[in-house]
């Protein structure tokens, strides 16, 4: 009898997985970022693919990172624009980051208390588009 509330508390655990950030690129340019998931965003950054290095180690073009206690899930975030409780960590001293380029692709880094959701983008006719990032 002792094993069907600890099957069930496995089953349940099992079924919900860590919670990570949910992210769907916008169509502009700059682009638009919309942000949710079961957990709170930390993290957000952008940056310019280099084929010959893993993702996770390259530097982003743009970079913020959550100060506000409460939430840190903002509804819909612009490359280049610090949204309410978040600050700028790249470029540093709130300089206006890099342009996005038309053929270029780029990454973006969506940091939760979890885990991280990753995922490419690139710009054709001032239109972003998700891509694979290879």
């Amino acid at each position: 009898m002792t094993r069907f509330p600890i099957l069930t508390f496995l089953l349940v655990l099992g079924a919900c997985g860590e919670p990570i950030p949910e992210v769907k690129v916008g169509v502009g340019n700059p682009p638009g970022f919309a942000l949710k998931g079961r957990t709170d965003t930390l993290g957000f950054s952008v940056g310019a693919v280099d084929d010959e290095k893993p993702i996770d180690v390259q530097k982003p073009m743009w970079e913020i990172r959550n100060t506000n206690s409460r939430s840190g899930t903002p509804v819909n975030v612009v490359y280049g624009v610090t949204p309410a409780g978040f600050q700028q960590i790249a470029p540093e001293g709130n300089v206006l980051p890099a342009s996005l380029v038309n053929g270029k692709r780029y990454f973006y880094w969506a940091q939760g208390m979890y885990g991280a959701k990753v995922g490419c983008f690139e710009l054709q006719q001032d239109k972003a588009r998700e891509v694979a990032c290879e």
